[in-house]
């Protein structure tokens, strides 16, 4: 089982009714410290300031939103590594999952979703990056 007890998860949302409901749903399944903020502009800074191991991004917000926020992320990831970024939208167009995916976003969580499924993209986000930093060389041996 994955310890989520440790990890730390930024959550950019500007419906306070979701960030509140997504900060129950991580306390629910064991994450102990998450900061969350109304406005992508903000996630900027606190990205820039702190380390995260998951941003979890509602994509449509007021401002630069979400494909800003991702946009403003690849300047960062040149001088310091970039958490995963998981979506949270409503908006599950064809349009919109392409503009996210193209934005450089690990997993997209289309709303309405259940505790589960939160956890389990957040697991997912976290675990590729992982494995993404993990050298290993051809013939599968990892070193560290």
């Amino acid at each position: 089982m994955f310890d989520l007890t440790t990890i730390r998860v930024l959550i950019v949302d500007d419906s306070r009714f979701m960030r509140r409901l997504v900060r129950s749903i991580l306390r629910s399944v064991g994450v102990k410290y998450i900061i969350d903020t109304d406005r992508a502009e903000m996630a900027i800074g606190f990205v820039k300031a702190q380390d995260f191991d998951v941003v979890i991004l509602d994509w449509v917000m007021p401002g630069i939103g979400g494909a800003g926020f991702c946009d403003a992320a690849r300047h960062i990831a040149r001088v310091k590594p970039m958490p995963p970024i998981v979506v949270i939208t409503a908006h599950a167009t064809r349009k919109v999952v392409l503009e996210a995916i193209r934005a450089g976003v690990d997993q997209i969580l289309v709303k309405p979703f259940s505790a589960t499924s939160l956890r389990d993209r957040l697991i997912t986000a976290i675990e590729s990056q992982e494995q993404a930093e993990t050298p290993s060389s051809p013939d599968g041996v990892f070193f560290l």
